[in-house]
């Protein structure tokens, strides 16, 4: 079994490092390289991660029964136990570990992009929710989401007024009422009630 990962190792290595070499071709023939081909030439050195590691990585990004669980990717790549007490422990501390390691990060990432989970996807995903109309909770949900995204709607600031001013607030917040309902009153006066005759 551990064979197979050192064969996938070599077989993405081949395949970053052929990708680098294009890469290098067309920089120096002056050609312009698309953004994901410069990403793909500067691929972490999968030599880096030991056949475990990339176990770990492929367990994480893709495996349905381990996605996104370190600590059964990592149980499941050194053979530990996850309902052993002290496996379960040193999975969980190895496997935090595992997820700071820049290399390791990078692969996740790289995995989860070949699987199709990128912006492009979850744009889509959320069109969907803000498309549909049988949840509508999920699609409110989507619409602040999307807002937040593209900084439409700030929340509001908390403004922290000392005691002895907040009499002159009430009365400037009054003043604004006052106004806005006088605005209101001329509209409705001027008979422009919107009803045409």
């Amino acid at each position: 079994m551990v064979d197979e990962p050192k064969k996938i190792i070599h077989s993405i290595k081949g395949k970053v490092e052929e990708q680098g070499k294009k890469v290098q071709e067309l920089k120096d023939k002056n050609i312009s390289v698309s953004e994901e081909e410069e990403v793909i030439g500067d691929a972490p050195n999968i030599e880096e991660l030991n056949a475990r590691q990339e176990i770990f990585c492929r367990n994480y990004a893709n495996n349905k029964e381990f996605f996104a669980n370190g600590l059964r990717s990592y149980c499941d790549a050194y053979n530990l136990d996850p309902r052993d007490e002290n496996d379960a422990k040193t999975a969980r501390e190895c496997a935090s570990r595992l997820l700071k390691n820049v290399n390791v990060c990078q692969r996740i990432s790289r995995l989860l992009d070949d699987s199709g989970l990128n912006d492009s996807f979850v744009d889509k995903q959320m069109l969907f929710v803000i498309s549909q109309n049988e949840n509508l909770n999920a699609k409110m949900i989507g619409v602040k989401e999307y807002n937040a995204l593209r900084k439409r709607v700030t929340k509001p600031i908390e403004l922290i007024v000392p005691d002895e001013d907040e009499n002159v607030l009430a009365q400037v917040f009054k003043a604004m009422i006052s106004s806005k309902q006088n605005d209101e009153q001329k509209k409705n006066d001027s008979g422009d009630n919107g009803v045409k005759g």
